[in-house]
């Protein structure tokens, strides 16, 4: 794919796409939900520690950056003429799961740059 059939960084802004998992962490009322989910490990709270670090620098927002061109600031590539409907089935579930994965590690980032520390935590 070109890089001029790409849309541009500033129509999708990487700070928006961020914003957005921040703002649905927000909505999430966990002390309505009739099944709780279990609390974040400690391995979790490290992983999303480490995260929210490592992308806050300017290497890490290269690689997100990148990642956003290559996940949901990408065209969907046209199917060509003929194409099976299990072959279009199939190549509509990999694009979902790399922009799953990709939102995935923005809902890291943002839990965080919120988590309190382990001591903190109330069990």
């Amino acid at each position: 794919m070109s890089a001029a059939a790409m849309p541009d960084r500033e129509s999708i802004p990487l700070d928006r796409l961020m914003q957005q998992v921040d703002d649905r962490l927000a909505r999430f009322d966990l002390d309505n939900l009739t099944v709780k989910p279990p609390p974040p490990s400690l391995e979790d709270e490290l992983v999303a520690k480490a995260a929210a670090r490592l992308f806050s620098s300017k290497e890490g927002r290269a690689v997100l950056e990148f990642l956003a061109d290559k996940t949901v600031r990408a065209l969907r590539m046209p199917m060509p003429l003929g194409v099976d409907a299990m072959q279009a089935y199939a190549h509509g579930q990999r694009r979902e799961g790399q922009c799953d994965t990709f939102y995935l590690l923005l809902s890291l980032i943002a839990q965080g740059h919120e988590a309190p520390p382990a001591a903190e935590r109330s069990e």
